[in-house]
């Protein structure tokens, strides 16, 4: 970027050293140029951040057929996984060929914005020399500084794209590093210090589905070196309580949740809070 830039700063201080006229007449297709440039990189960036999500999904569906290998053979649904995959694969495709062609647009059209610039050079030149404001040997070193001129915006505008690209793909990164938390402490929690081991369950409700519970007002009192084992049919809620003591998740509803700290002084955790 650099290089690219000082070469075309070096170029116009040339050019309108030779002629200001000329150097105008030139700033045309400069000008094209630019707008080009822009204008397809905006494009690019939209198309790029849909292709970064396509292939995405598609990543999905392969690591979730690999993982979930046995169940797919062990139900039968390998017509419906290649389906999906195809479907993902095809939606990946048309995108990225959407993206690359956008992308490789703008050097043809950057040689033809060229070409036109030396049209104006040695229209606007000829006529210049006739009335004897230029020499033909200024018109051909202009002619020759606009080809100079042109290499340094391809690569530019080639940059433009590469970074517009790489743009799309760390939007994705970043929207993931923003992500907030579910489950927040209120402003007034109280710090929990190294615990004894007491826990204490009082009328604990909770729901994965509103209106649908799987703890309804559960109480259970685990004292200091006590072990207790939970036992149920599966989905009867016993990692739920787990989770619910590692604040996974926050209780809907509960009269009392703690701990004991090493002081035997009861601290409510910050689930308990939220909860009232």
């Amino acid at each position: 970027m650099f290089t690219g830039l000082l070469t075309v700063a070096g170029i116009l201080a040339i050019i309108f050293l030779l002629s200001p006229w000329l150097a105008l007449g030139s700033m045309l297709a400069f000008v094209l140029m630019l707008g080009l440039v822009g204008t397809v990189g905006r494009r690019t960036r939209s198309v790029f951040r849909e292709y970064q999500k396509r292939l995405g999904a598609l990543n999905a569906v392969l690591e979730e057929t690999y993982s979930g290998q046995r169940v797919v053979l062990a139900f039968g649904q390998e017509q419906r996984v290649l389906t999906d995959f195809d479907q993902a694969n095809a939606a990946v495709r048309a995108t990225g060929v959407k993206a690359m062609t956008l992308a490789l647009l703008v050097m043809p059209m950057m040689g033809i914005l060229s070409n036109l610039n030396v049209a104006i050079i040695c229209g606007l030149g000829g006529w210049l020399a006739i009335h004897g404001r230029v020499t033909i040997g200024t018109i051909a070193a202009f002619i020759t500084y606009s080809r100079r001129f042109a290499e340094p915006l391809r690569q530019l505008g080639n940059l433009y794209n590469q970074v517009q690209a790489a743009l799309a793909g760390a939007e994705r990164i970043f929207d993931l590093l923003d992500t907030h938390p579910d489950r927040l402490d209120p402003a007034d929690a109280v710090q929990l210090p190294r615990v004894r081991g007491e826990v204490r369950f009082e009328g604990v409700t909770f729901a994965y589905v509103p209106g649908t519970p799987v703890l309804n007002d559960v109480s259970i009192h685990a004292r200091p070196g006590q072990r207790i084992a939970l036992v149920g049919h599966t989905g009867a809620g016993k990692t739920t309580l787990v989770n619910l003591l590692s604040r996974f998740y926050d209780p809907m509803g509960a009269r009392s949740a703690s701990m004991a700290s090493t002081s035997d002084r009861s601290i409510g955790t910050a689930y308990a809070a939220n909860s009232g």
